[in-house]
Parts: structure tokens; sequence; C-alpha cells
């Protein structure tokens, strides 16, 4: 026996009609998810800018693209995909909240297979075959992001994104609730990252890079890394690094659809 509610009591099922839909494939939109939900909130967060990401249509040499942002004013991810269809968002974009998309992510998949999403009402609507998903957009003001993704006239460093990943992870393994940074020392064709935590101890550990311009010192949290390393597939990526109070930005060394942002921690 199971205790049951009069049907009365269940809200209204949206009705999904004259939604201006438009295609994008599966695995798309799936990045697009995962770029964005990888950076998480607290419960007790109110900034609207942390609690969704913006997804917006931009033009890229003629052509339209669809961008989502994430941020949680201590890192950024960007990604751009491909759609087809007319999309019908207004110009500043709208803010979708990342619980909303990590219930989504469920139902994607990795394929090429063409789904069906639009913006009505103020809702997000997602639509493949026989199933329909509506999340609320969240309303409020998204900040201009795009001074953070300037790496012009900063010389990129190549990495093995692996051998980087792995380094990071090692290392994390001194970090604390207190000491969350570890430290990149950028120099004659070497990395030095090194960690000093009272609690547990110290870490040096020395990768080979192609880098020969000046000493660059800047403290980052190595969690970050390793996340935004993860949703990287190409085996090398180049990190654009300025100095100690400047933001790290990674990207692939062949296109700019994927890019993430690190912010710079205080050296102690």
């Amino acid at each position: 026996h199971i205790m049951a509610s009069d049907y009365t009591n269940f809200p209204e099922t949206p009705v999904v009609e004259d939604v201006n839909f438009i295609q994008i494939a599966s695995k798309d939109l799936k990045k697009m998810v995962d770029v964005s939900s990888i950076i998480t909130c607290s419960g007790d967060e109110k900034r609207i800018y942390v609690l969704g990401a913006l997804l917006e249509k931009i033009s890229d040499n003629g052509t339209e693209k669809l961008r989502i942002v994430s941020t949680d004013s201590r890192r950024l991810n960007f990604y751009e995909a491909d759609f087809e269809g007319e999309l019908l968002i207004p110009e500043k974009g709208v803010i979708i909240p990342k619980k909303g998309l990590s219930e989504l992510n469920k139902f994607l998949g990795v394929d090429n297979e063409p789904v069906n999403m639009g913006i009505h009402d103020n809702n997000f609507v997602f639509q493949r075959e026989n199933e329909s998903i509506m999340i609320k957009l969240l309303e409020g003001e998204y900040p201009n992001y795009k001074p953070v993704l300037n790496y012009d006239g900063i010389i990129p460093i190549e990495m093995d994104r692996s051998m980087f990943s792995t380094l990071m992870k090692r290392i994390s393994i001194l970090t604390s609730e207190e000491y969350k940074s570890v430290v990149l020392n950028f120099n004659n064709n070497e990395l030095i990252v090194t960690i000093t935590n009272p609690e547990i101890g110290e870490s040096k550990e020395r990768m080979m890079v192609a880098y020969s311009g000046e000493n660059i010192k800047s403290a980052f949290n190595p969690r970050y890394f390793i996340d935004a390393l993860s949703l990287f597939e190409e085996d090398t990526i180049a990190l654009h690094v300025k100095g100690s109070q400047s933001p790290c930005i990674i990207r692939s060394t062949n296109k700019d659809n994927l890019i993430c942002v690190i912010m710079a921690m205080h050296i102690s």
C-alpha cells in the first residue's frame, strides 16, 4: 500500500507548443552542459550569475554560433557550438540555472544526433523524440566577462595536457581548506610547481615546457586546473600567463571554441 494524493494537487503539465526550435548536435549540447555545470556553487550562494550559466547567440565571421559562459568569480569557462535554425533570444542572452543543466545532462548522449532546443515564455526548452524538458530561466544581469578572455600579446606556453593534469593531481594532495594554492614558476624552458602546507608538508615538481621568456611566478588553485583540463580532448593545450596578478587562460592550440580562465591567487 502506497499513500497517494489527489491528482488535482499535481501542478498543471506545461504545453510545449509554439516554440521556435533550433537543432544542435547532442554531443555539442552535452559539452556545453559539462563546461557550465563543472563550476559548482555553495548552497548559500545568492549571486544569479554564479547560480546560472549565460547562453547567448553570437556572430563569428557571419556565422551564428551558440555560446555558453559559466563562472563563480574565481574561474570562468566558455564554449561555442554550431546550430541550425533561427534562435529567438534576447541580445543580452539568457541565464539558465546550473542545477537544471545538470539534470538535462542525464538525457544527453555523445553522438551527432540532433536535438531540439529553444527559449519560450521565460523557459529553456529541450525536446527529443518523446522527451521534453523545461527549465525556468533566472532573472538578473550577467557581468561583462569578455575582458578576461583577452590573451592578445601574451606568448602561449604549450603543455602536454595529460602530463600537466597528472602533476596537478599529485601536488593537490597537499592542499587543505586553509592552504589551497600552488605556485607556478615558468623560467628557462622549465615549469616548477611548489606548495608549502604547514599542516601536511611541502612538494616541488619540475616539468619541461617550451618557454624562454621572462620569469613568470603566479599562484593558482590546482583543483581548478584539474577540472578545466578534463574538458579538453586535445593532447596539447596552451597556457597564457602574463604575471602574478593576471589570470591563466587555457585553450586549445588550434581552435578557440573552448576557453577556461583561472584567476590568480595571492602568493604568500
